[in-house]
């Protein structure tokens, strides 16, 4: 996913988003046999913004924190295993 992509949805708030559209992250599945850049790419190309989607009916915003870029952040989220 490009930077530029990630900036723009950076700046998604759950109070201007159209909840049906948003991806249900229950409909995610990455296949832990991929490699984590595998596996970070697939959630991304699934939830389509990492930043704004929703669990069931409930539409949520997420901010990441920390000293990690985004992508090495969720890269080592996908990478621990089960």
């Amino acid at each position: 996913m490009q930077e530029n992509s990630l900036s723009r949805f950076r700046s998604s708030s759950v109070a201007d988003c159209d909840t049906p559209i948003l991806i249900d992250l229950k409909s995610v599945a990455v296949d832990p046999a991929l490699s984590p850049s595998e596996r970070l790419q697939s959630f991304l190309d699934q939830i389509k913004n990492p930043y704004l989607f929703k669990v069931g009916d409930l539409a949520v915003g997420v901010r990441y924190a920390g000293g990690k870029p985004f992508d090495a952040a969720l890269l080592s989220l996908l990478s621990a295993s089960p």
